[in-house]
Order: structure tokens, then sequence, then C-alpha cells
């Protein structure tokens, strides 16, 4: 045992405790190969489980792909209901909240299955490198000419979940779309455009995250910050050539006030991943996001008479 414990598995190699070796004193180890799921390899030998709990930066990383994958679902919803000249009516307005709760429900499950199961508190393993996220560019040779099979999830959860996400986003959205679908549908022309849209957009999302997850995981909380003052500035510029008064006239409409809190409330979880991300002290970091909130939109109101926002396409008023 001695001498096989001085033998370091190479790469992210390791070796599994092997099942039936209750005779023995001390456990018995298989060759160097991939560890099982929830596993990884301590100090390049035993595969160990996961038990710590995953950080901050981590948690916010899985609501950023239930955030994605719920802004995506709305931009269809939006979309196709501007075409019709119906952004503002009810019907648009519960279909984002259809939207909304088939992530959220989709997100809270995908958490409570993972080990400890029913606790919001996830076990991962410890990671440090964007290497670690792709595991198969990195498999070692063995004497320069065996090549081992060592690709596992080194980052659990992280990679794993989201795809548990997607599957669930996929199972609630049949449920809550199929019946905001049979309500939207009573005595008006109803297009199902962005139910078909949302079928194609899951799959399309899911080959995204199994191809840059980790380069979005080091860069998420800028592609945050980026996109949710684009989405506000373009939600605002559609709203035409207007006055300071004009604009604030629009924000009257409930549509207009649950989709701007939206993206305000997107713009705020982005200041909190960057605190998080530069280690800042939680309520530190939720305090400035708190108080930088209403610095997008409110800077654009009050700097409205020095730009042209009058935007043409399907997203301007009609």
């Amino acid at each position: 045992m001695n001498e096989l414990e001085s033998q370091n598995c190479p790469g992210f190699c390791g070796r599994n405790v092997l099942g039936d070796n209750t005779s023995f004193d001390q456990p018995l180890y298989s060759d160097c190969g991939a560890c099982e799921w929830g596993y990884r390899a301590i100090n390049k030998f035993a595969c160990t489980p996961c038990t710590t709990q995953i950080e901050a930066y981590d948690y916010l990383y899985l609501v950023f792909n239930a955030i994605a994958t719920c802004l995506v679902h709305c931009f269809f919803i939006h979309y196709y209901a501007v075409r019709a000249n119906t952004q503002h009516s009810l019907r648009t307005m519960l279909g984002h909240l259809s939207c909304f709760l088939e992530s959220l429900c989709a997100f809270l499950l995908s958490v409570l299955v993972l080990p400890p199961m029913g606790s919001p508190f996830l076990h991962g393993c410890t990671h440090s490198g964007l290497r670690e996220w792709y595991p198969m560019f990195y498999n070692p040779f063995f004497m320069h000419v065996k090549k081992l099979r060592c690709t596992y999830e080194i980052v659990y959860p992280l990679y794993s979940l989201p795809f548990i996400f997607f599957a669930l986003n996929l199972f609630f959205l049949m449920i809550f779309r199929s019946i905001y679908c049979i309500y939207a549908s009573r005595n008006v022309l109803f297009s199902s455009k962005p139910y078909y849209a949302a079928l194609w957009a899951l799959p399309v999302i899911s080959t995204v995250h199994a191809t840059l997850a980790g380069i979005i995981y080091y860069s998420f909380p800028y592609l945050s910050l980026l996109t949710s003052l684009a989405l506000i500035a373009v939600f605002m510029a559609f709203k035409g050539r207007i006055t300071m008064r004009e604009m604030l006239k629009k924000f009257t409409i409930p549509s207009n006030i649950i989709i701007l809190s939206s993206l305000t409330a997107f713009f705020g979880f982005a200041i909190f991943s960057l605190g998080v991300l530069y280690s800042m002290a939680t309520l530190t970091a939720a305090i400035i996001a708190c108080a930088t909130m209403p610095l997008p939109a409110g800077f654009y109101v009050l700097t409205i008479g020095l730009t042209r926002p009058g935007l043409g396409g399907v997203l301007a008023d009609k």
C-alpha cells in the first residue's frame, strides 16, 4: 500500500476506492483514471468526495444562468408582442410572469435535488483556474505512450447543475407556458411563436454553456454589466424623441415599470457580482448595488435633452 501511495497520478487523474474491500484494514484503490461524479482527486492520489460548501460567487454564477435564460425567453415574448402591437397588454405581462416562474421553479428545484438533497447550501469541489473547466484538453500520457482518460467534472456542481436547470426549465416551460397559451388564446388571435422560440433557444443556451462555461464563469459580472446597460439604454431609446416629462409619463404604464424595474435589478445584480468578484464584503457589495441601481435610468432621463433617441425598428412604440 505504501508503494501505491507513493505513485501519484498525472494531470487531473485520481484513484477511486474499490467497492468490495471490507475485508482489508486499508482501502483498495483503482488505477489512475477519472474520478466519479461529485469527487475530485486530492494531492494527485485518492478521489475524495466534494463536501466543501460553494462560495457566494459560485451561487451568483448559477443565478446568472437562470437570469440569462429568463431574459432570452422574455425577449421573445416582448418581440412578438411589439410586432402585434400588444406589448402593454395584460396577456403580455402574464407571458413575462410565466418566464419568471419557469426559471424560478427550475432553479430552486435544481439546487434542491443535488447533495445535500433538500438543502439550498450546495457542496462542491474546490477549483482555482480556467483549465479545470476543460479537463478533456489535459488528459495526460502514461509513459509517453498510453493516454489516460481523466475527463470528469472537476468544478462540480458548477458545470452539471446548469444542465439540470435547463432540463427542468423545459419541463416547467411546457407546464406554465401551456397554461398561459390557453388563457391568452381565448377570444383573440394569439401567436405561438414565443413558445416555439423558447423551445429552440434552450438547446442553443445549453450548447453555449457546454463550450464556454469556464469563460463565462470568470466574466459573467462584466457580461451582466454591459448587457444590463445596453438593455436599459435600448429600452428607453425606443420610446422615441420625447422630452423628459413625456419620458416620465411613459413610466406610469405598469408594463414599462415592470420591464424597467427588472432591467434595473439586473444592473444591480451585475454590480453586486463585481463586488463579490473583487472580494468585497457581501453587505458592502449589496449596499453599493442598491445605491447604484437607479443610476443608468436616471442618467438617461436627465440627459435626454442632449440626445436623439429616436430609433426605428420592430421594438419601437407604434
